[in-house]
């Protein structure tokens, strides 16, 4: 999932809360935060099966909102009111499909940020193949550990 953001915030997601049935596995990527008036860009780009596939994305929960390719990789929608936002991906083929992947996204308000001009920093979950997160984990014992 990505969230794209007035200044580029980009949000990547792990492949958590994914399922398997057959050939096809769903893949959403983990919960994320956005602010009201954003532009989310969903993904199932970490999805598996063979090609060529297609995709679904469903809205299960939270406000309504119109994706503007339900049937894409990566369908974008704009954020409207706070809420959490709810959606089911599925890959397959008309005649085979995967399990639904949950893919979750966290709307605030846009009221934290009043009187500090625009939006700054965010936040960012890495998957967790990537060596960032495990890098800044042994790092962190390291520095624990030297303390007197």
């Amino acid at each position: 999932m990505r969230v794209v953001a007035p200044l580029a915030l980009l949000l990547f997601a792990s492949p958590a809360l994914a399922q398997d049935e057959g050939p096809y596995r769903a893949v959403s990527g983990s919960p994320f935060l956005a602010y009201v008036g954003d532009s989310v860009q969903l993904s199932a780009e970490w999805s598996t099966g063979p090609e060529p596939r297609t995709y679904a994305w469903t809205q299960i929960e939270g406000p309504p909102v119109e994706l503007d390719d339900p049937s894409a990789e990566r369908p974008r929608f704009t954020v409207s009111s706070e809420g959490t936002h709810a959606f089911h991906v599925t890959v397959g083929t008309d005649e085979v499909r995967s399990q639904p992947a949950l893919a979750l996204v966290h709307v605030v308000g846009t009221d934290l940020h009043r009187g500090r001009g625009e939006r700054e920093g965010g936040c960012m979950a890495l998957p967790l193949t990537h060596p960032l997160p495990w890098g800044l984990g042994i790092l962190g014992i390291l520095l624990l550990r030297r303390r007197p």
